[in-house]
């Protein structure tokens, strides 16, 4: 799974921003569960940050596991300038977007979404390229 999210990403990297990153500098995935009895959701954030563990992230992925008519809310959006837009719901769609984009989970209302998230860092040349 890992390589063939890699051949995702780098051919969109490759064709969108071009930021140095190798097979090598992938953060383990995340499995996630929002769900309706606890509204499930992720307020507006940014991958990257502060902290020493975010503060590389160039790439983040979200790969859609639930059938989209399997729970209602749960959007993943994001915004880039003044413009939201909402991902496709649809079961095995990875998102792969700048890991600097603001967005936010909107809250589940009925049922759950999984989801499979990962981040890539910027390779700064002491990783081996290795998948």
């Amino acid at each position: 799974l890992y390589a063939r999210l890699w051949q995702l990403v780098n051919a969109t990297n490759e064709r969108f921003w071009r930021f140095a990153l190798s097979p090598s500098t992938t953060e383990l995935m995340q499995y996630t569960v929002y769900r309706s009895g606890d509204r499930g959701t992720y307020d507006w954030h940014e991958d990257v940050g502060f902290r020493s563990e975010t503060a590389a992230r160039m790439v983040s992925v979200s790969v859609q596991l639930s059938e989209a008519d399997s729970y209602r809310g749960g959007d993943l959006v994001l915004r880039v300038g003044r413009q939201e837009m909402a991902a496709p719901r649809k079961a095995g769609t990875a998102i792969v977007f700048p890991s600097h984009v603001t967005h936010r989970v909107t809250p589940v209302t009925e049922g759950e979404r999984h989801a499979l998230v990962l981040w890539l860092q910027v390779d700064d040349g002491s990783a081996d390229d290795e998948p």
